[in-house]
């Protein structure tokens, strides 16, 4: 555990352009996660940044890291929505949401466009798409707020 370690990411992580794993779990670190990252550090395979601090919103240019295998971001203080970016990182196995304050995908129903008729999981339909492809592991909150493995090969 780095239960020590304590602080922000810094902005000028995008320099480490060959940088493939980004390891921050379990720590006092707190701060939003600097967009340069994303737009900078476009070889990274694994993003795990669990049980920590983490806050703000996921930023869309997430989809530019196109060898990303490792999403977790778990028990942290993430809100808005999971970017539906994320959804078109096709080497994916693992993504990891629950325990962050994620908002919900909403389904409407067509033939009753009045309303909203149902609530699904905060996982952007994009991503539940990659289930034929390699992604193996999706952990999230189901609508009663029980951890499910919402897609498994088993």
């Amino acid at each position: 555990e780095n239960a020590d370690l304590e602080g922000i990411l810094p902005n000028y992580l995008d320099e480490f352009q060959s940088l493939v794993s980004l390891s921050v779990y379990k720590t006092s670190v707190s701060g939003s996660v600097p967009e340069s990252i994303f737009s900078g550090c476009t070889k990274l395979n694994s993003i795990r940044l669990y049980k920590s601090k983490f806050e703000g919103t996921v930023s869309s240019q997430i989809g530019k890291l196109v060898d990303l295998k490792w999403l977790w971001i778990h028990e942290n203080d993430f809100t808005g929505r999971v970017p539906t970016e994320v959804g078109k990182l096709v080497k994916l196995e693992g993504v990891t949401l629950h325990g962050n304050r994620f908002d919900p995908v909403i389904d409407i129903d067509e033939n009753h466009r009045s309303g909203v008729v149902g609530l699904t999981n905060i996982v952007p339909p994009s991503l539940c798409s990659l289930k034929g492809g390699i992604l193996k592991h999706l952990w999230t909150n189901c609508e009663e707020g029980a951890l499910t493995p919402a897609l498994s090969d088993e």
